[in-house]
Parts: structure tokens; sequence; C-alpha cells
């Protein structure tokens, strides 16, 4: 692969705070210039568009930006109910106990 073809993209895609889905943040290769990549020892073509995106992660993100009602409803949705939470001052990360709903 010619790094040099292809442009490294980070997005980061906001989700409104009241909302079920997590904000996240993204990640891909974009093709500058329709090219083939050429992989000899599986003996595989693989042809890009200008533009194309080639993702190099299982799923659309890579990490999760979770508020508090999200993580309240994503409990709810799983039977479970929100039992605490702490975060670093700065909101930073953190951690969540869940509880089963009986």
């Amino acid at each position: 692969m010619d790094s040099a073809k292809f442009e490294l993209v980070t997005d980061f895609i906001e989700k409104p705070a009241d909302g079920d889905c997590p904000s996240y943040v993204m990640g891909y290769w974009r093709s500058l210039a329709a090219q083939r990549m050429t992989f000899r020892k599986l003996g595989l073509n693989l042809d890009f568009h200008s533009g194309e995106k080639f993702f190099f992660t299982d799923g659309p993100n890579w990490s999760c930006k979770w508020n508090l009602h999200q993580i309240r409803r994503l409990a709810e949705k799983s039977g479970f109910a929100l039992e605490d939470y702490w975060t670093n001052k700065a909101e930073d990360y953190g951690m969540v106990c869940f509880a089963p709903v009986p």
C-alpha cells in the first residue's frame, strides 16, 4: 500500500445529547486517486475510486462518547438500571455500575 495515495481522516460524529445514540470518533483512509492495491501474498487486488473510504475498524467507530442520559437509556433498554457512576473531575472518563431490574 502506498500511503502517499491515501489521506488518513478522523471525524467526530456528534449526536444529540438527549438522544439514545452516543457521539463517536470514526477513522478511515480516503483514496486520493483512482488506484489498485495489490496484496501479493493473498493474491488479491483491490480497486479504489478517488475519494473512496477504506475503514480499518470493524464497525463505524473507534470510541463512543456517552453522556449520563444515554447511559441510563442504554441500561433501561437492556433490562438494567444505573445503580451508580463515577467520573474524573474533567469528565474525560468514568465507570458505571448497572443492576438488573427485578
